[in-house]
């Protein structure tokens, strides 16, 4: 590779870094980031759920039709009718909004440790290149 004042010294293969090392970090650390962006948002949507003054609309929309759907199982006689209370079907159904809050909480820690193992051993070479760029005047 030729001496190229406007090429980066990290691309530069006598430095002993490389594109793919390079690529490796960045991506590693584009992952990270992501992944702690959406536990943040997880954090939130938890927290509204938690504090909010008036349900979510998936409980309101569920409620909804579960009452629909018992409204309709009525007229049928031949079907018993459970009742639940109906503080206790909203702690079914909030139950179960934590339950889908899972889903994107495990996405969020598989792209965090995707990004930390992508990086492993990466960035020491790039700390170490960093720190003999900075001691050099």
């Amino acid at each position: 590779m030729r001496d190229d004042q406007f090429r980066h010294d990290a691309l530069k293969s006598s430095e002993g870094l490389n594109a793919v090392t390079i690529y490796k970090l960045l991506a590693g650390t584009l992952l990270v980031i992501l992944g702690v962006a959406l536990g943040i948002y997880v954090a939130n949507a938890t927290l509204e759920l938690i504090y909010a003054e008036v349900p979510p609309a998936m409980i309101a929309r569920v409620q909804e039709i579960a009452a629909e759907k018992a409204a309709a199982e009525a007229a049928n006689q031949n079907v018993p009718e459970i009742k639940l209370a109906p503080e206790l079907m909203e702690a079914l159904l909030y139950g179960l909004t934590f339950f889908f809050l899972l889903i994107p909480i495990m996405v969020a820690s598989m792209l965090v440790h995707g990004g930390i193992k992508l990086m492993q051993g990466e960035a020491n070479e790039v700390i170490a290149m960093l720190a003999e760029r900075l001691k050099k005047p």
